[in-house]
């Protein structure tokens, strides 16, 4: 399985010893430290990545430790067959995580639940914060589909955003489900409209890299038609 591209670093030039690695019932786990004065700690991008990316994308496991004697790193996730959801060859998305969405004179979605479904940790967490800044009640994010009907048979739903590749090609379960019930949602993927079924002809497509205040105001159109 590829390693992730800069897994463990915390800038793009910098280098982590690897001080043990092992493999525990099919878990790769590495434990990585590098000297670093507390001022050149590192900074919260990386605790993200590691604390919160590595479990969100990979099912795994994430800890990093700041001490006097450096930076303290535990990662551990299943080696599962295939290519890595951390490479893939569809379009950079816009580097909006960490920094303000604007979302002023966005539609007002007050109080509406809406699904997000998403592999990619930084995207469904910038999209949860656009919906969130006008008014809506996100449900998730999931990057699963089992994840994501779980939220739908345990809350109501008013409307969904639906990546279609979940890291292991298109797969068109929950829109299946949404559209059985009657919920309205919308594509939020980096495929072309030809690898859409037919029987999604209808629903709208916007293409990665995404503008959010664009997806809100296309979901916000489906909710008030």
């Amino acid at each position: 399985m590829p390693q992730p591209r800069n897994a463990g670093r915390s800038q793009p030039d910098a280098t982590l010893p690897r001080s043990a690695q092992q493999h525990v019932r099919g878990a790769a786990t590495r434990n990585l430290r590098r000297k670093v004065r507390p001022a050149n700690a590192p900074s919260g991008h990386t605790g993200q990545l590691i604390e919160a990316r590595i479990p969100y994308e990979l099912g795994g496991q994430g800890r990093l430790a700041i001490t006097p004697s450096g930076a303290h790193a535990y990662i551990a996730f299943p080696l599962d067959e295939g290519d890595s959801i951390l490479e893939t060859d569809a379009p950079q998305r816009a580097l909006v995580f960490g920094g303000a969405i604007d979302m002023r004179d966005a539609p007002d979605l007050a109080g509406r639940p809406v699904l997000i479904m998403e592999d990619d940790f930084y995207l469904a967490t910038d999209l949860a914060r656009a919906f969130q800044g006008a008014g809506a009640r996100v449900l998730g994010p999931c990057r699963s589909e089992t994840a994501a009907r779980r939220e739908i048979e345990t809350l109501k739903v008013a409307g969904g955003v639906i990546d279609i590749n979940l890291g292991r090609g298109p797969s068109f379960g929950i829109a299946a489900y949404l559209k059985a019930i009657g919920v309205p949602f919308l594509f939020v993927t980096g495929y072309d409209e030809e690898a859409i079924p037919q029987e999604f002809a209808d629903v709208r497509r916007l293409q990665k890299p995404i503008d959010f205040r664009e997806v809100v105001g296309a979901l916000a159109e489906l909710l008030d038609a």
